[in-house]
């Protein structure tokens, strides 16, 4: 079978482990430097840049989260609409309230402020240099929709585990939110094609995408994962990630 570099992520990484098990498991070889000999390269987060050979996510990182947004729209995904901070004053900006300001790299949304009227997007923009804003769209749930290639293989609904409607903006574990599988959804076309195409509109071959329904039932791309969580060897979209991986090692 072949040797496969999984280029990126720390010796620590829970979701690296798990995929070097379940590789192994497929009869797999796993590298970590790219000075052993390997077949083909898994990108978990990182590009190509000097290593050569056949490469999933090869193209990764190639547009911020600002510029992303702009290429999910651009190529027709829904997705929130996005402004620069600088760009001119916010009296010019037609879009309604609250916005997200934003920078164009963060980890885990810790960093997004929500701004409810022109005088707090002004205090935000003096005190904490955004980048950029991002206007909000009430949600009624968030999904993660896990892709290869043209494939949408995996869904899970983001589920709030405290009491009542969650008043937050951000759906993840550090906020209080479970991840159900939703076998279902891989029926819901619109949900795999946008997630689909935003994994395409960024140059990569797969991802984790976080799509929201907002609370008048329309879809929103926010993002594509590229090192997304997988936390535990039973999770169902890292075993079936990994048989994706070895079918499309065992071509190339």
């Amino acid at each position: 079978m072949a040797r496969i570099y999984i280029r990126g992520g720390a010796k620590t990484n829970t979701s690296v482990k798990v995929l070097t098990g379940h590789l192994t498991k497929l009869g797999h070889s796993i590298v970590r430097n790219k000075n052993e000999e390997f077949d083909a390269i898994v990108g978990w987060g990182v590009s190509r840049q000097e290593v050569e050979g056949p490469m999933l996510n090869a193209g990764v990182n190639q547009y911020n989260k600002f510029e992303a947004i702009n290429r999910f729209r651009h190529k027709g995904v829904p997705a929130p609409s996005v402004f620069r901070a600088f760009d001119f004053p916010v009296e010019h900006v037609n879009e309604p309230f609250p916005w997200l300001a934003r920078k164009f790299h963060h980890k885990g949304g810790r960093d997004i402020i929500k701004a409810g009227s022109r005088a707090e997007a002004k205090r935000i923009i003096a005190q904490y240099n955004p980048d950029f804003f991002s206007v909000y769209i009430p949600t009624r749930t968030e999904y993660r929709v896990w892709v290869f290639k043209n494939e949408a293989f995996a869904v899970y609904e983001k589920l709030f585990k405290g009491e009542g409607e969650y008043q937050g903006i951000q759906r993840n574990h550090a906020f209080g939110f479970r991840f159900d599988k939703r076998e279902d959804l891989l029926a819901n076309e619109a949900l795999t094609d946008y997630s689909v195409r935003a994994v395409k509109a960024l140059g990569m071959d797969m991802g984790a995408v976080d799509v929201i329904e907002s609370k008048d039932g329309e879809l929103y791309v926010l993002e594509v994962n590229s090192m997304p969580s997988i936390d535990t060897e039973k999770k169902l979209s890292g075993i079936r990630l990994a048989k994706r991986i070895s079918d499309w090692v065992q071509s190339v």
